[in-house]
């Protein structure tokens, strides 16, 4: 019978152990935003049915970040988008203009990648929220500094159009 109990006792403290360290794991995981960012981007003047391209950089300031919050560059685990939400500041009224709009982030030793997209742009609004991709973005964060690039099609002619986007990115460490 002792033998018994030691086995329900070898067990129960087995279980317990497993989920301390699963709730250990946990509290050491720890996720954090930064931004949010403000890149502008200048478009036009174009003509209907041109593709428009800008880019801007962000000079980031992730390894700051992570040490400001207890943690180092080598402990880096997910870098992704968080949100962007596009706003036309001038040239034209609304985003009407404008098929689609792809967003892109690459930096001088990494190619590009698309990170959000809206395929088609709801008439009359002034602000857009693109849908995000969920990729890892680690490596190119790891850089001192990401390039976004912004591509659309024109379905109408444009005059200079700035276009700002407010970027913002959730770490896990």
């Amino acid at each position: 019978m002792k033998r018994k109990t030691n086995l329900w006792v070898l067990l129960a403290s087995a279980l317990l152990f497993a989920v301390s360290c699963d709730e250990l794991a946990d509290a050491l995981n720890l996720d954090f935003d930064i931004g949010p960012y403000y890149v502008e981007f200048n478009l036009g003047p174009e003509d209907a049915g041109e593709f428009v391209e800008s880019f801007d950089v962000i000079a980031h300031n992730i390894v700051q970040k992570i040490e400001d919050n207890g943690g180092s560059m080598d402990q880096l685990d997910m870098v992704k988008l968080k949100t962007v939400t596009l706003t036309i500041m001038n040239g034209e009224d609304n985003f009407d203009a404008f098929e689609y709009f792809e967003i892109y982030v690459k930096t001088p030793l990494m190619s590009e990648k698309k990170v959000g997209w809206l395929n088609t742009i709801p008439t009359g609004l002034t602000t857009l929220t693109p849908n995000l991709s969920t990729d890892n973005l680690k490596d190119y964060m790891q850089e001192g500094e990401i390039t976004i690039v912004l591509k659309s099609q024109l379905n109408s002619n444009i005059v200079l159009t700035n276009v700002s986007a407010d970027i913002e990115f959730t770490v896990n460490l």
